[in-house]
């Protein structure tokens, strides 16, 4: 099994990308900390992930410092050493024009997409065992861009390098559009 005995946090764990890979990991063996703000959803995914890996989860808002180190502590505190942080968690909101484009909307998709993904490397890296590896889920779009999400095309777009001596792995990764059952949600509604 390719991660057996791998220790690894998977932030976004509830989303449809996110139970996916947390599912993909188990199956293969890993320990996996699933990170996600509404604990109904954790407790769902515990019910629908299944293989050799153990599965332990924890609540958390990762635009939130003190949370983000939470369960950055909580890993630790699990295993000792982190091997490997998939930096998922990322919202979008309905497409509209940017002169329509609530700014709340737009704050709460950077301090999701963009902060999220700084306060969990912060955190999370000084954790992690020398020659982990991190993955940091940017967007297709965040390289090509596209009408009317224009705070989704700029967090995507903006945290596709930043790594650490630690990370012997530095992977940005791009997605293309996915069938997902947010898609067309609100990111209050998440």
């Amino acid at each position: 099994m390719l991660f057996s005995g791998k220790n690894i946090i998977v932030t976004g764990a509830t989303g449809d990308l996110g139970t996916a890979i947390t599912q993909r990991l188990i199956a293969q063996g890993a320990n996996i900390l699933a990170v996600a703000s509404n604990k109904a959803e954790l407790a769902r995914l515990t019910t629908e992930v299944s293989g050799p890996g153990a599965l332990q989860t924890f609540v958390a808002d990762v635009s939130d410092s003190e949370q983000v180190l939470g369960y950055a502590t909580r890993a630790f505190e699990l295993w000792g050493k982190v091997d490997g942080f998939v930096n998922n968690a990322g919202i979008q909101t309905p497409v509209r024009p940017i002169v329509e484009f609530p700014e709340e909307d737009f704050d709460r998709v950077m301090a999701v997409n963009i902060r999220g993904v700084f306060l969990g490397m912060k955190y999370v890296l000084p954790r992690m065992r020398d020659g982990g590896s991190v993955v940091n889920m940017s967007s297709a779009l965040g390289v090509v861009g596209g009408a009317g999400i224009v705070a989704y095309v700029a967090s995507k777009h903006n945290h596709r390098h930043e790594q650490d001596r630690r990370a012997r792995t530095r992977r940005s990764r791009y997605p293309g559009q996915c069938l997902r059952s947010r898609t067309d949600r609100r990111p209050n509604d998440l």
